[in-house]
């Protein structure tokens, strides 16, 4: 994938870590989607947790997130937006976020 590109992820459940190393730019973020808000489930099994976020300008739009072994959505970057996402029943935080500058635009759903 590439700046710029949409990913929609099918609806359905999906297990193990999701990770996201691949940065978009600031004209272009790489948009991770899920095609109506919960649809695409992630449950995370490992250390890493559900969605694991290293890179910059990503937007990570809709999902429903959970780990029982870490975090449901971890971001480590910057210029990440997590947008309409539910993260819930994890052995850490639901969303954690620790990153290297400003701005951070979390949007978190209780």
């Amino acid at each position: 994938m590439n700046p710029g590109d949409t990913v929609t992820v099918a609806a359905g459940t999906y297990t193990g870590t999701v990770s996201i190393i691949r940065s978009g730019t600031a004209v272009a973020p790489i948009v991770f989607r899920s095609p109506t808000r919960g649809a695409a489930r992630i449950v995370g099994n490992t250390s890493q947790g559900g969605v694991s976020i290293r890179s910059n300008y990503i937007d990570l739009i809709g999902f429903d997130a959970t780990s029982a072994a870490q975090h449901g959505i971890a971001v480590i970057g910057h210029h990440v937006r997590v947008l309409n996402n539910d993260a819930h029943d994890c052995f850490g935080n639901g969303i954690y976020s620790f990153g290297f500058s400003i701005p951070y635009l979390l949007y978190i759903s209780l």
